[in-house]
């Protein structure tokens, strides 16, 4: 069984928003807003909310596991992170 978590890409490196410096947030904290999957680009762009202050974050890798991620987020917006990392992924 594989999870989010055994990903290469997993878990984001997130920035902050606003100052989009450094990382502001530890890799499974806070709830995620939204995924979007550019396929032209290669990219799953991930944005998260942590004490009100929003992250954002783009994952990198094999289009095809950023493709079966994505499927995978779209029905998980709204919930922490943390569950979504021991998420079961599709071989």
């Amino acid at each position: 069984m594989t999870t989010v978590r055994d990903l290469k890409c997993w878990p984001p490196k997130w920035r902050g928003v606003s100052r989009g410096t450094g990382p502001v947030a530890n890799g499974e904290d806070g709830i995620l807003i939204a995924a979007r999957c550019d396929l032209k680009n290669g990219t799953l762009a991930l944005t998260m909310e942590d004490g009100n202050v929003r992250h954002s974050a783009v994952l990198e890798g094999e289009m095809s596991v950023l493709t079966r991620l994505s499927l995978l987020l779209d029905w998980q917006v709204g919930r922490p992170l943390a569950k979504i990392g021991s998420l079961e992924m599709t071989p």
